[in-house]
């Protein structure tokens, strides 16, 4: 790989690490006072779409097995700028609303689902990666309220039933590691739309239950100990009035979502660690910082290594723009 193709895979290393801190997010889509948010978060979300878009288009015309660690960084990674973005902003969550009114949410991200793609050009570990991203995605758009009934109608619930079927039947069997598993992610997508009643009517509009339910033993699986399938499958057809034996908090809805939105193994080889927080942004830029040093150091060996420094000299906001500065990625 040469030296312009490194730049990227480590400028885009860099973004990921330091967008999962909302503060970052919110920084990148102001990279110098005066600037439009809008127009800076629609550009940043078309060239995260293009780069993943490329990157995806060169490992399937050049598939001849498992692809390079330094491509399958880069699709990855464009996919955690992207959930990471959506969790973090509104602007951005309008940014891709209006990218969908050409092509909808299925039709942009589903080839990242694709048996052909997730089993015979990136590894295991990196199809589990890219799964979780668009899981946390799908949270993140959910859980807002100014995204979830848009997003149902520009294709929300077949992403989320592409991830099912994309996804093994049994992933993280164990309950401390619920969080880390796409289908768990996907079933509290599902549980939060329905809770919500214009969201439910949407659901029923779209005829939900015929996407979901080729699924139903992976919606079980990935809740044993309650298999919610039949529940959600009541609430649909009308039968049921509630899933919940008591209404959640605003509070606790949005602590759910911090901890199934965000990327708990941000990197192959790293460990999970616990969702970040508002309080925990910095800690938590640095920890994942590591691990994808550690990581995108093995595809960029001949790398300056210049936007991977930058984190570890910089704030995270300071990092992002650096990086925005750096960066042919950024404005």
């Amino acid at each position: 790989m040469n030296l312009g193709f490194n730049h990227f895979v480590s400028s885009t290393a860099a973004l990921a690490i330091l967008t999962g801190s909302k503060l970052v997010v919110e920084s990148c889509l102001r990279v110098q006072e005066g600037s439009d948010e809008r127009v800076n978060a629609q550009e940043l979300y078309q060239r995260l779409m293009q780069q993943a878009d490329q990157t995806l288009l060169s490992m399937m015309e050049n598939a001849g097995g498992i692809a390079e660690e330094g491509f399958q960084l880069l699709v990855a990674g464009s996919l955690e700028c992207l959930a990471n973005c959506v969790r973090g902003s509104k602007v951005f969550r309008d940014a891709m609303r209006e990218a969908m009114e050409q092509r909808n949410m299925f039709e942009q991200f589903g080839k990242f689902l694709s048996t052909e793609f997730l089993s015979r050009t990136v590894s295991a570990e990196v199809a589990l990666i890219i799964r979780l991203h668009l899981a946390g995605m799908a949270v993140s758009l959910a859980f807002s309220a100014d995204s979830r009934l848009w997003a149902i109608d520009r294709g929300l619930l077949k992403l989320v039933a592409a991830i099912y079927e994309a996804s093994p039947l049994r992933e993280h069997r164990k309950l401390s590691k619920q969080s880390e598993s796409p289908l768990f992610r996907c079933n509290k997508v599902l549980l939060r739309l329905l809770t919500v009643n214009s969201a439910a009517e949407k659901m029923r509009a779209h005829n939900a239950l015929e996407d979901l339910r080729p699924h139903k033993r992976k919606i079980n699986s990935a809740e044993p100990e309650t298999e919610p399938w039949a529940y959600y499958e009541r609430f649909l057809e009308g039968g049921a009035t509630r899933l919940l034996r008591r209404e959640r908090s605003v509070e606790e809805w949005k602590d759910q979502e911090e901890k199934l939105s965000g990327d708990r193994s941000s990197a192959p080889g790293s460990s999970a660690g616990p969702a970040a927080s508002p309080q925990s942004d910095k800690s938590s830029a640095n920890a994942r910082a590591a691990t994808w040093r550690a990581t995108a150091a093995r595809s960029t060996r001949s790398c300056t290594g210049r936007p991977t420094r930058l984190i570890a000299k910089a704030s995270p906001v300071e990092g992002a723009r650096k990086v925005a500065r750096n960066s042919s990625l950024m404005f």
